[in-house]
């Protein structure tokens, strides 16, 4: 049976075999002050660390005529643990000189003089695996963020979550430039996919929109402009019109039909006559052999009184004659203009005009187009650059995600929503591949016109505003079953600009 304890002395009553050590132990741990607990603590092991050398030989004792200090430093308590290890026994007699503790630990030191080190080794290890952990952890939250950029680690396209980026369309705009400055043609190539390609002729007396010097917006012929301000700026002009940003712009003179394009007789099927201004026919409709000296006379005339529609013709039957003959075996240059020939040469090519439609002239002013009613820049490049690069901040920038599992990961949404005034940077899988709602979500205020406008290209789903706004994306449209359930019937994707 244990024995009572003395409250003021907090040690065990005398049995005849001396004073508990236990119950001596814990009343000095309770009546001293922690501070004194820690730096003696701290001391035993800084001298675990130095091998015992520091403190071991200063067993003497305190000297009398010297006042102790009642908190001593860490060096002198290392003393004090150092002479109870001098002795064979630890001094648990409750001599109020020797701490209890720390002759303790000391012992315990003594018993495993490597334990400190052992522990600290334990420790350090511990720490680096925790922080090899916080790395792991800080890394896969990196790589699982798509808010700013695309990281995926999921190559499965139909898994959920899946998302890429998006390549656009390349595009060349070539003008066609006389010595004197004049624009005889604007002709767009554009590499579709491997396999397909696309030729858009872009009438030279379509308008473009130039800023005023009052602030007004006017319209201007394209080939009037470039006469006015150079190729760099038409090109820029027309690029805005569209809403395209070209991959490439490549400006031929006559002397580059003649020895590029001229080595052999190029037959095109022209597709109405041109007559010179003598009233003689200068090209006759139909199949005609063009030889070197001729196929910039051939591109750049004009009849009297032809319409812009007519020229535009001749035009695309020059590119027809010109890809018809490229050498589809040839290896592709990486840019400019051989690049588009040559893969053209070997692809399914879509030729089209830019619809437009005929302003009548006043005074004698020669013809100029607008596009024609109905028609947006977008929509009508939509035939050959199925994922264009917008003109600089005027397309939203967009994410399209399949939320069906049904849709290919939203490959044919994402050239809708092209068409309709859109650029697809990235296309995917949600994660929910059970989404019930199309939901077309923004963040900046400044987006809510354009997402709203990319449900009317849908035809469906909700506009939701996000909180955040740390993604470079403007606009995240995931696809639900509604858009399944849409009506054949349904926008084109012409609407937006």
């Amino acid at each position: 049976m244990s024995e009572p304890i003395d409250e003021q002395r907090g040690s065990a009553t005398d049995d005849g075999h001396g004073p508990d050590p236990i119950a001596q132990l814990l009343s000095e741990i309770w009546v001293q002050p922690v501070v004194q607990r820690t730096k003696q603590v701290a001391a035993i092991f800084d001298e675990g660390h130095d091998g015992g050398s520091t403190a071991m030989g200063a067993a003497a004792d305190p000297d009398p005529s010297v006042a102790q200090d009642p908190n001593p430093e860490p060096a002198e308590a290392v003393a004090v643990a150092a002479e109870v290890r001098a002795d064979s026994e630890p001094a648990l007699d409750g001599d109020d000189d020797v701490d209890p503790l720390a002759a303790v630990l000391a012992s315990a030191h003594e018993d495993r003089p490597r334990s400190g080190r052992r522990r600290l080794l334990v420790i350090a290890l511990a720490l680096i695996v925790i922080a090899a952990i916080l790395v792991w952890f800080g890394v896969r939250t990196i790589l699982s963020s798509s808010d700013g950029r695309l990281v995926t680690r999921i190559a499965d396209p139909s898994a959920p979550g899946f998302e890429a980026v998006v390549e656009k369309t390349p595009t060349d705009l070539i003008l066609a430039v006389g010595d004197d400055g004049s624009l005889a043609s604007a002709t767009i190539l554009a590499l579709s996919s491997d396999t397909k390609g696309g030729v858009l002729t872009v009438p030279v007396e379509t308008d473009v929109y130039v800023a005023t010097s009052t602030g007004l917006v006017a319209p201007v012929a394209l080939g009037d402009y470039v006469v006015q301000s150079g190729t760099d700026a038409g090109s820029m002009k027309l690029g805005e019109l569209l809403n395209l940003s070209f991959t490439h712009v490549d400006v031929i003179r006559p002397t580059d039909l003649s020895t590029r394009f001229g080595t052999d007789p190029l037959t095109v099927n022209n597709p109405s006559e041109v007559i010179g201004a003598d009233g003689a026919v200068v090209f006759p409709k139909g199949s005609i052999s063009l030889g070197a000296d001729q196929l910039w006379t051939y591109l750049a005339s004009s009849s009297p009184k032809e319409s812009p529609a007519a020229r535009a013709g001749r035009s695309e039957a020059f590119w027809r004659a010109l890809l018809s003959t490229g050498d589809a075996s040839a290896t592709p240059s990486s840019d400019g203009i051989d690049r588009y020939l040559t893969s053209l040469a070997a692809a399914d090519v879509t030729y089209t005009v830019l619809p437009t439609s005929e302003i009548a002239a006043a005074g004698g002013a020669p013809a100029r187009l607008r596009l024609a009613e109905g028609v947006t820049g977008p929509s009508a490049i939509a035939a050959i650059v199925p994922l264009p690069e917008g003109a600089p901040g005027r397309r939203p920038r967009l994410r399209v995600l399949d939320g069906t599992g049904q849709l290919d990961d939203a490959r044919g949404a994402a050239v809708l929503l092209a068409a309709g005034g859109g650029q697809v940077d990235v296309i995917g899988n949600d994660r929910n591949l059970e989404v019930a709602v199309t939901q077309i979500v923004y963040s900046e205020p400044a987006q809510q016109a354009a997402a709203e406008r990319m449900k009317a290209v849908l035809g469906v789903g909700d506009v939701v505003q996000s909180t955040q706004t740390n993604s470079a994306l403007d606009i995240t449209i995931t696809l639900g079953a509604d858009y399944l359930r849409r009506p054949s019937s349904a926008t084109s994707g012409v609407t937006g600009g």
